[in-house]
């Protein structure tokens, strides 16, 4: 088995359309552009006493407010001269931002005060979100969807975003095929492991341009006498989203007596080191077994390649990724995204409170009677996964995120409305930018934009507001 790094392959997405041609003048701009100059300071203190709002806010039931309707115009009038005040310097791809950064409303909750109620069930579990409402009455009556929007999206979907079912069905049949092959190689640890769990884009019906990427959770089991979960956010590291899996029952079982004290980092589950003595065995367990090319460890995540020419031309990767399920709450090892990038030992042995199941039950509600929530999805999904788009950068998981916010607040998802949700899509991305904060749709109290700068919000913020007009994305779309 081949061994080394994976680098991402976009040769067949980079040439399928001249929209990324227009992206990269734009998106490459603002993503090296010098928006950082501008009023660094003012930023900082905006958003930390935006910051001690939001926390008010957090958990809260929704509230709602009454606001000048004109008031409201005219902001929004002034942001969207703001956000297209900027210039491009020859070929460098370089922007600069002409206006105040605080215009574009970064950190200001003021600029979108209405509070809605949302309510997600999924089997007996029932949570209420408090969730900014993306007032987009003032504008639709200003937005005129031009004529072409809608065959311009549907083709776009068609001829390069959607898979076929049966390929589909034969990329799932082929995970299949590898799971028979990862249980083999994991029976060797004799630990107490379930049945994999399917999850993801690729078992949601958002899977696009071609299915090469499919998630697995691992389950762990663990006795609860010697076990238990530590929500971080009450602990000294502050970090909404993330538990600490600790050892405990000391009096009752020596260490030895849980087939997990090996992983232990003091009296703490590391997910790094389960991480990589699982790695060790699979790439023994897997080592010349036809197709698999190599099993890459990465932030906590088994990847296997596997060579897959008789379905399509490129590798598929299937993500292994240990769970954790303790009461109500489950947890994977999905390493925090500071560990890597700042290097933050402190944060080494969290997990990532994992939501799955709840998100698997909306999905589900989607599109029963054939609407297009997660062909809004797709499509913005597919316009991220070039590097010529500024949203490549975001997250799919945030892009999701604002699919869940937009479907609690808009109750009309015909076929025939996907242009206008689409718009709504990037519109209620901005609204949240404007906040400055994201909150997750099962838990308002982890911002999903916490690990994110300034400058980026602030660049991410003035792109969404330049492809808002329905005209600007048409124009993107152009083949």
């Amino acid at each position: 088995m081949a061994s080394g790094g994976r680098e991402k392959k976009n040769s067949d997405q980079s040439g399928s359309s001249s929209i990324w041609g227009i992206l990269g003048g734009l998106a490459g701009g603002l993503a090296l552009g010098g928006l950082a100059v501008y009023g660094a300071t003012k930023l900082v203190e905006v958003l930390g006493a935006d910051e001690a709002a939001g926390g008010k806010e957090e958990g809260a039931a929704c509230k709602t407010k009454q606001i000048d309707s004109d008031d409201e115009d005219d902001s929004r009038s002034q942001q969207r001269e703001s956000a297209s005040s900027y210039s491009y310097q020859g070929n460098t791809n370089t922007a600069i931002y002409h206006g105040d950064a605080s215009s574009l409303g970064i950190g200001t909750y003021s600029q979108n005060p209405n509070i809605r109620s949302c309510t997600s069930a999924s089997n007996d579990h029932s949570t209420s979100t408090a969730t900014e409402d993306i007032d987009r009455s003032a504008e639709a009556g200003d937005l005129v969807m031009p004529g072409n929007l809608s065959d311009q999206l549907n083709d776009y979907l068609e001829n390069y975003v959607n898979i076929s079912q049966d390929e589909l069905q034969n990329a799932l049949r082929l995970v299949a095929l590898i799971e028979v092959q990862l249980r083999d190689a994991l029976a060797t640890t004799n630990l107490p492991l379930d049945q994999f769990i399917h999850t993801g884009s690729g078992y949601e019906g958002v899977q696009i341009i071609q299915p090469d990427n499919f998630d697995v959770h691992l389950p762990l089991r663990l006795n609860p006498a010697l076990w238990e979960l530590v929500n971080c956010a009450d602990s000294s590291l502050h970090t909404a989203g993330y538990h600490l899996v600790k050892r405990i029952g000391w009096d009752t079982g020596q260490f030895g007596s849980s087939p997990w004290d090996r992983y232990l980092d003091g009296t703490y589950l590391s997910p790094q080191k389960l991480c990589k003595h699982l790695h060790g065995v699979l790439q023994f367990g897997l080592d010349g077994i036809e197709n698999i090319q190599d099993c890459i460890l990465s932030n906590n995540i088994l990847s296997v390649f596997v060579q897959c020419s008789e379905f399509w031309s490129n590798e598929m990767k299937v993500n292994v990724i240990p769970l954790i399920k303790m009461g109500e709450t489950s947890v994977c090892a999905r390493a925090h995204p500071l560990v890597k990038s700042h290097n933050m030992e402190g944060l080494k042995n969290l997990w990532q409170h994992n939501f799955g199941n709840q998100e698997s039950d909306v999905m589900k509600s989607f599109d029963e009677d054939g609407g297009c929530q997660k062909d809004c999805l797709k499509i913005l999904r597919a316009m991220s996964l070039h590097d010529e788009s500024f949203l490549h950068q975001v997250d799919p998981y945030v892009l999701k995120t604002v699919l869940f916010h937009l479907s609690c607040q808009e109750d009309f998802w015909e076929r025939e409305t996907l242009p206008e949700r689409v718009i709504d899509m990037f519109m209620t991305l901005r609204g949240f930018l404007e906040q400055g904060r994201l909150p997750h749709y099962f838990k308002p109290s982890i911002d999903l934009f916490e690990d994110k700068t300034d400058t980026f919000k602030v660049n991410l913020l003035a792109y969404v507001q330049e492809i808002c007009a329905p005209n600007r994305l048409c124009s993107l779309l152009e083949k």
